[in-house]
C-alpha cells in the first residue's frame, strides 16, 4: 500500500522535482498518473537549465532539460506546457496533463 487514494482528482506540484533526479521522479509521476481519475489534472513544476548539484547534507537541486521532462512524464497526455524564467539562472517549466 503506497499511502494514496484508490482515485485522485487533481495533482499539484511545486518545488518537488527539483530534489529528485529523473529516474527516481519519473516513478512519482507515473504513479500518481495511474492514481488519477479519467479526466483529471496533474500541474506540475520543474526547474529548467543544466546541471545537478549535490550539497554535502543536503537535497540535491536538480534543473532539467525539456528532454529529460519529455522523459519523466512518459506516456501522460500533456495539455500545455509553459517556461518561465525568471533570471538567467532561475526558469521553470509548468506542465498541465489531463488524463483522458
Amino acid at each position: 500500500k503506497d499511502g494514496l487514494p484508490e482515485e485522485i482528482d487533481v495533482v499539484y506540484s511545486y518545488l518537488v522535482f527539483q530534489h529528485m533526479l529523473p529516474a527516481e521522479a519519473a516513478v512519482y509521476v507515473r504513479r500518481l498518473y495511474e492514481k488519477l481519475k479519467t479526466g483529471g489534472i496533474m500541474y506540475l513544476q520543474f526547474r529548467v537549465g543544466e546541471g545537478k548539484v549535490f550539497p554535502e547534507n543536503a537535497e540535491p537541486t536538480v534543473r532539467y532539460s525539456m528532454l529529460e521532462i519529455l522523459s519523466v512524464l512518459g506516456p501522460v497526455d500533456i495539455i500545455t506546457t509553459k517556461t518561465k524564467v525568471f533570471d538567467e539562472n532561475d526558469a521553470h517549466a509548468f506542465i498541465v496533463c489531463r488524463k483522458p
